[in-house]
């Protein structure tokens, strides 16, 4: 028997030869449209690609090439995953993108959650501090300021958060988003 006592940071990733990883072949014209959206990125310019196939045709190698042969200290990275068991989870992609940018771990308790989402976004975007319910609504967590409002508002609402945050993270350097796996995210 079996007990699941915490969900991985990263997938396992399994290569034939320990240590060894063959080089990438036949994805030039791929990793330079990604070179030259990076080129726009850096002028100010940004892009989006979907990069899609079926499982085995190196999709997640692709990415993973070109993100180390990136300067990471000149361009921010971040990344939101959807998995099988977060297919139920609305935003799931988000909230994940979300805990990895406000450094919140999978033990942290909702009062150290509710103190990161809100000194987190505080520090982004101290002038629209008015969208920290609807992040943390998120999370489960009470805020009674938005327990009236109707669920169109508070879609809206959500929506301009995550908009208004991903623009501030955006501002702090040329910004690579990655959601991964979104054929597990909720519909």
């Amino acid at each position: 028997i079996y007990k699941v006592i915490a969900q991985k940071e990263q997938p396992i990733k399994i290569h034939r030869l320990h240590g060894f990883q063959a080089e990438l072949i036949g994805r030039t014209v791929e990793m330079n449209q990604l070179s030259d959206a990076v080129k726009e990125l850096r002028e100010g310019s940004g892009s989006v690609f979907s990069i899609c196939g079926p499982a085995g045709t190196g999709k997640s190698r692709l990415v993973q090439e070109f993100k180390s042969s990136l300067n990471l200290e000149e361009i921010q990275w971040l990344e939101g995953h959807a998995n099988p068991h977060s297919q139920n989870t609305p935003y799931y992609p988000l909230i994940d993108l979300l805990n990895r940018a406000l450094q919140i771990e999978e033990g942290d308790p909702p009062d150290r959650i509710k103190e990161k989402i809100e000194s987190g976004i505080s520090i982004l975007v101290s002038e629209n501090t008015h969208f920290i319910p609807y992040i943390g609504s998120l999370y489960s967590l009470s805020y009674p300021e938005i327990e009236e409002v109707s669920p169109a508002f508070w879609k809206e609402q959500l929506q301009k958060a995550i908009q208004t945050i991903l623009s501030a993270l955006a501002r702090q350097a040329p910004t690579i988003i990655r959601l991964e796996d979104l054929h597990w995210a909720d519909p």
